[in-house]
């Protein structure tokens, strides 16, 4: 055998060594937990026992009702938002119109008032969803872990609405 071989046959033999060390000291059930906090016993034996974790008791249906009340109240500010800014754009459909039809044509403040006013319009839309969809997670956290008695998730959070958000 080669240098390189007996080096793999090596680390291959150790590790072997270190698994059936670990699978001889665990229970199968410890072993097939794999989130399972293990701590050391001194029962005499050596053996490993698992560390009680207390988990929070969550009512379901209280958590079902919160979660239902904002994906509720998000899609109904995403639909005030559409509304908001189709009327801006009606209105900016119907101001160029008259800016054009009009005899002074070539009038740049006119022009430039209708795109502000559009700019401001869609501005303000966008910030009443923004406050609209932070009061829709601000309130569900607060029924959560108030009246439902929860511990969140990391995928419960404002960041996750917010970062799949197409706006």
């Amino acid at each position: 055998m080669t240098t390189t071989q007996n080096l793999i046959l090596a680390v291959v033999g150790s590790a072997c060594v270190a698994l059936s060390a670990f699978f001889l000291t665990t229970s199968p059930a410890q072993a097939a937990e794999p989130n399972a906090k293990i701590m050391m016993t001194k029962k005499g034996t050596g053996s490993l026992t698992k560390a009680s974790t207390s988990r929070p008791v969550v009512d379901r249906s209280c958590m079902q009702d919160a979660v239902n009340t904002r994906e509720t109240s998000i899609k109904n500010a995403f639909s005030a938002y559409t509304n908001s800014v189709l009327a801006a754009l009606d209105q900016r459909v119907t101001a160029f119109a008259s800016v054009w039809s009009g005899t002074e044509v070539s009038n740049s403040n006119t022009y430039r008032t209708v795109w502000n006013t559009w700019k401001k319009a869609n501005s303000e839309a966008r910030k009443k969803l923004n406050s609209d969809r932070e009061t829709a997670w601000k309130t569900y956290r607060e029924i959560a872990t108030k009246t439902c008695k929860a511990t969140l998730p990391k995928e419960e959070t404002a960041k996750q609405d917010a970062g799949t958000s197409a706006i």
